[in-house]
């Protein structure tokens, strides 16, 4: 039940937050009020986490996110030019901007907790070996 409500209340604070911030904004406005709630409810569903369920602490993960909040702000500030001319040059650039977005935020992960990365590295290979042998 009290997730319902809280459901209700990120809906209303989506709604109010983009609509106070698109006519500013416009539709990055919009965007950015998305964003805004739903990080908020990332951290509320954080503390949830450790301190009711796994009840220990949490600054590793406000760590990481953090500095994944520091790599996305460095993907921000890549110039790109956003001039298309055509739905190829679109997807041209969406391509583009993916890859680059994608290499920053995983060797950025890499470089902060390589023990995640580690055990990535294993479940893929985990992964590819099953589905080789017909297990997945």
């Amino acid at each position: 039940k009290i997730n319902s409500v809280l459901n209700m209340v990120e809906a209303g604070v989506t709604i109010l937050l983009s609509i106070v911030l698109c006519l500013f904004y416009g539709i990055p406005g919009i965007l950015l009020g998305a964003l805004i709630t739903g990080s908020l409810r990332t951290l509320g569903y954080i503390l949830y986490v450790y301190t009711q369920i796994l009840q220990t602490r949490m600054i590793k993960s406000f760590i990481r996110l953090f500095l994944n909040f520091i790599f996305m702000i460095i993907i921000v500030l890549i110039p790109f030019s956003f001039e298309t001319d055509s739905v190829l040059s679109w997807i041209t650039l969406a391509i583009k901007v993916s890859s680059v977005t994608f290499i920053v935020i995983v060797i950025g992960n890499c470089i902060i907790d390589p023990s995640v990365t580690k055990d990535l590295i294993t479940r893929i290979k985990y992964l590819i070996s099953s589905q080789k042998s017909g297990l997945g």
